[in-house]
């Protein structure tokens, strides 16, 4: 199974090393180290599947020859104890073919290493099938055409190697989640996770060989990588739910195969791996959900279905609530006064209905911006205070610029609010933008938070975009349970056959959009391999680019977007458009911008007033000074490129960050990671004209094109998968679920009475009492529910029970009692014990009657200074 291993180490010759002896072992081939005559010759090694030398630009054809390369900076090195190259250890996922995993690892070294100036010599060895891996040889001088210059410190600084990590992770679980894998690694220690288990050693062939001859350092570290596997799979044996844990990070429901993955990873023999799977299998917070349709056994655990309880809870509750009521007048005028058509007119009155809970699913490009500034325009009309918050920096722009709803990301939300900050009140609306790629831990807290401060929710969402990262997909499993008012007339594009298919990707008939975009010549499939598709691709952007029109070119690696990005700039430059510029060291590496050049801005800076994602045009470089023309609203954006290094060409970009972006001309560069969301989010970014170009390398055939772009790749949720099976957790009693069949609309009234109860008082433990239940207790007194429904108090101690209603108990007031209740819940019989001279004597009752003896105690009971007796109303918004 795919697992995070990076490791940086130096080749230094005070180590005794050399770089061409580092070089010819990982290639797997024979180089003479000319410096000191020495034949390192690992021809016969075995396990070497791919090799290739990455360079900059700028640097000499000849750094692509490995033994003139590392001759050369063995040459360059004078001293004794050099540092003559850098080296990172990276393991490759497992669940990724070859293929993919070269192109991972390509996409990977341009962006880490080569666009920053460095020479990446990468090899994967393949000598153990279980564990792919791929070194990658560094330079540590910068390459000029002229040879090696001065050793650049930057590249060793501390920081860096942090930087290497996380962007490891992400393009990674990238690669993985477009090949359609639930995996995921994680970058952060297994102690950072709250993960009792301690990182295992990561193995080369060298500790492999040396356990057979049972001597020196690499048995020693073969033998500590055996003691921790040992010690790691005596924790899971203790303690299953660690395992379990791990399993349910990035996935809601897993199948046995994973739950057996894991316990492999965490076992040292077949007899640890054996007690370790047994544990897993039989641990109390393992639930059972069932066959797939696959027909393989899958599982979740009782956290997971916990979480995704609670958060439907919320929603529950929210939507129970009757509140945000939009004047009347006010939603007129908002309406009259804007071009809605039919269906958003059928949203928007869906959105200012009073209820604290509204969805609204809208493909793309059906005006769901339109509809939110009309939306918002009723709700501060209304004396309402609208707010947004997004899954990324480059959506709360358009929210702010299209809808005019002041916004924030999500996690910038979670944050101020768990410091206290931009509260929540009952006078905000809070729209939730970007839904559908929100995890379930994510939106458990933002509903959560809502519901207690009493502000109404408005989820935004299109399920068929690209989902959550993180486990779960509640965006969608809260619309299928409270419906939602749906989009479907498409107004990006004018073209009714682009519109038809714009609703077919939606509506998951891709194959059937495909078609339609083929019969109208816009798939170019024809392409020897990618180098060629990019070239036809760049040709048919350059020849659209003098209409004037905004344009947009997307592909699914970042090593294919910097490509088009600088074939996109030769041709401008050759056009006399822009100049070659200069060279400045940003983020990614080694860019040349000029006047005139379109640049992405790649990390949010408030400062600045410019998020990820941002698109602006260079309007004047001087010396280390930018100024940017922000394409979404004009203003001009000034900056120091020493101090904002997040800087890249514009004129390409990833499909996952195109989503929510809208340009006249799109071209698309497809490839076997595509799947059913990528391409529908592809393929719905423009209003004119889409080209989509792909190769016969990765298509060898229109069949095999139409599947591959139409893939399945949803997450799912653990509740909707049992119920939809008619399966309940096994320990259903330990997650306090809903035995009774009481509805959820029911259980969530409930827990809003008892809310407001615990505002009277808040030293009590209130709950309803249910079917057939035995109860002994003070009658306390009646109250008023907010539905105007009577019911009778009932203490013991600090917890009091909630009683339906009946008349003769509340003639007995502060005396104790005994009641029965039937299978409607309502009181069947009853009994009231009596003090005589400090004894207890209990006066039975005949059903449906009730005679006393004698009543000594009070009608009224006081607890902690407030007062329940004859009837109390609490009303609710």
């Amino acid at each position: 199974m795919a697992i995070f291993h990076l490791d940086v180490k130096n080749v230094s010759r005070s180590q005794g090393r050399s770089a061409v002896g580092a070089a010819a072992y990982r290639a797997g081939e024979r180089i003479v180290d000319e410096r000191l005559g020495v034949a390192f010759d690992y021809s016969n090694k075995k396990g070497v599947v791919f090799s290739e030398i990455m360079a900059p630009d700028n640097a000499p054809e000849w750094v692509k020859d490995r033994t003139q390369l590392w001759n050369a900076i063995e040459s360059a090195e004078l001293r004794k104890d050099s540092r003559v190259a850098k080296e990172v250890l990276v393991a490759l996922p497992n669940e990724l073919s070859q293929e993919e995993r070269v192109d991972l690892i390509k996409s990977y070294c341009q962006a880490q290493f080569v666009d920053k100036g460095m020479i990446a010599d990468i090899n994967i060895h393949e000598d153990n099938p279980e564990n792919p891996h791929a070194h990658i040889l560094l330079t540590t001088r910068e390459i000029t055409p002229a040879g090696f210059g001065l050793k650049n410190r930057d590249w060793n600084k501390r920081e860096l190697v942090f930087e290497q990590r996380r962007a490891w992770q992400e393009i990674a679980n990238t690669h993985l989640h477009l090949a359609g894998h639930d995996t995921r690694i994680d970058c952060r220690s297994l102690q950072e996770r709250g993960i009792d288990l301690e990182p295992g050693l990561h193995l080369g062939q060298a500790p492999h060989q040396a356990a057979t001859r049972g001597q020196g350092d690499n048995f020693m570290r073969f033998i500590d990588h055996i003691d921790i596997l040992r010690a790691n799979g005596e924790r899971v044996i203790r303690d299953p739910n660690i395992a379990l844990e791990k399993l349910s990070q990035q996935q809601s429901v897993f199948d046995e195969y994973a739950i057996a993955k894991l316990a492999n990873q965490y076992s040292v023999d077949l007899d640890q791996y054996n007690e370790v799977l047994t544990a897993i299998k039989s641990a109390k917070q393992l639930v059972a959900l069932g066959e797939n349709e696959y027909g393989k056994s899958t599982f979740t655990t009782s956290k997971m279905i916990e979480m995704e309880h609670h958060m439907l809870n919320q929603a529950y509750e929210l939507h129970t609530k009757q509140g945000h009521a939009v004047n009347l007048e006010a939603a007129t005028q908002a309406v009259t006064s804007s071009n809605l058509n039919e269906g958003q007119r059928t949203a928007f009155n869906h959105i200012i209905n009073t209820g604290d809970l509204k969805i609204v699913t809208g493909f793309a490009g059906t005006g769901k911006s339109t509809l939110m500034k009309v939306a918002r325009e009723a709700f501060e009309n209304s004396g309402y205070h609208v707010r947004g918050a997004c899954f990324s920096g480059i959506a709360t722009k358009g929210l702010e610029k299209e809808a005019g709803i002041k916004s924030a990301t999500v996690d910038s939300c979670l944050l101020q609010w768990e410091q206290g900050r931009e509260q929540l009140s009952k006078n905000d609306v809070l729209v939730i933008d970007e839904a559908g790629m929100l995890g379930t831990e994510k939106m458990n807290k933002l509903l959560s938070h809502a519901n207690n401060e009493g502000a109404k929710v408005i989820l935004v969402h299109d399920t068929e975009q690209f989902g959550a990262i993180e486990a779960g997909a509640p965006s969608r499993a809260i619309a299928m349970r409270f419906g939602e008012a749906v989009l479907t007339e498409v107004v990006r594009q004018q073209n009714p056959e682009m519109c038809c298919a714009t609703y077919e990707f939606a509506t998951q008939q891709t194959e059937k959009a495909l078609t339609r975009y083929e019969k109208l010549g816009a798939l170019n499939m024809t392409a020897a391999d990618e180098p060629i598709a990019r070239r036809m691709m760049i040709e048919a952007w350059s020849s659209d680019r003098l209409e004037g029109k905004s344009q947009l070119m997307l592909a699914y690696t970042n090593d294919s977007v910097q490509s088009l990005n600088q074939a996109a700039r030769e041709v401008r430059i050759a056009a006399g458009e822009i100049e070659e510029g200069r060279a400045f060291t940003v983020a990614k590496g080694q860019r040349s911008f000029a006047k005139g050049d379109v640049v992405y801005f790649l990390k949010n800076d408030k400062r600045l007033g410019v998020q990820n994602g941002a698109l602006g045009t260079i309007e004047v470089i001087k010396g280390n000074h930018f100024q940017i023309k922000a394409n979404d609203d004009g203003r001009i954006v000034g900056l120091d490129i020493r101090h904002y290094k997040h800087l890249d060409h514009g004129y390409a970009a990833t499909i996952y960050k195109a989503q929510g972006v809208t340009v006249n001309n799109a071209y698309v560069l497809a490839s076997t990671y595509f799947d059913r969301h990528s391409t529908y989010v592809a393929c719905t970014r423009h209003k004119d004209k889409l080209m989509v170009f792909g190769d016969q390398k990765d298509f060898k055939n229109r069949d095999m094109m139409m599947k591959t772009l139409s893939r399945e790749c949803s997450k799912s949720m653990a509740v909707d998968y049992a119920q939809a099976r008619w399966i309940k957790p096994q320990n259903k009693q330990d997650l306090n679920l809903n035995s009774n069949q009481i509805s959820q609309k029911q259980l969530a009234r409930e827990r809003h009475e008892i809310k407001a109860l615990k505002l009277i008082l808040p030293n009590k433990e209130f709950s309803f009492a249910r079917a057939y239940e035995c109860l002994r207790g003070w009658l306390q007194g009646v109250i008023q529910l907010s539905d105007n429904r009577q019911i009778l108090c009932l203490t013991k101690n600090d917890h009091v029970k909630l009683v339906s209603y009946h008349p003769y108990l509340e003639n007995h007031f502060g005396k104790e009692a005994k009641i029965s209740l039937d299978k409607k819940g309502e009181v069947n019989k009853y009994a009231v014990l009596e003090k005589t001279e400090g004894i207890s004597k209990q006066q039975a009752v005949p059903e449906r009657s009730l005679t006393m003896a004698q009543a000594n105690n009070s009608r009224e009971l006081k607890v902690e200074k407030h007062v329940i007796s004859d009837k109390h109303a609490i009303g609710f918004d």
